[in-house]
């Protein structure tokens, strides 16, 4: 299964929370970058890092809860919101075919 995770910094403590934990963070991420499908952070205005975007693989919500509870991020409590969905990709194609077949699905729905 593929995951969304999108995680917004504490505004009043994310940057020295970020600034403290980055280093083992990026080493976890590391340590652990098979299960990401893409990774980053996000961007300000003015370029500073204000959170976290990725799209992570776990066989399910609860290993994915406990992927995420070992990360510096998340064990420092760098963020103030965390919002999880399962995705599935359409683009760039996992198989060939797959986004003709959705749009077949979705004329039919029509």
């Amino acid at each position: 299964m593929l995951f969304l995770v999108y995680s917004l910094d504490k505004p009043a403590t994310g940057k020295e929370i970020r600034r403290r934990t980055r280093a083992a963070h990026l080493q976890y991420v590391r340590d652990h970058k098979s299960a990401f499908v893409y990774g980053g952070a996000l961007l300000g205005d003015s370029g500073e890092m204000i959170g976290t975007l990725a799209i992570i693989k776990a066989a399910d919500r609860a290993a994915l809860e406990r992927f995420l509870k070992g990360d510096p991020y998340h064990i420092e409590r760098l963020f103030e919101k965390v919002i999880i969905n399962e995705t599935r990709q359409t683009l760039p194609e996992a198989a060939p075919g797959f986004l003709d077949a959705e749009i077949a699905t979705a004329a039919e729905q029509v």
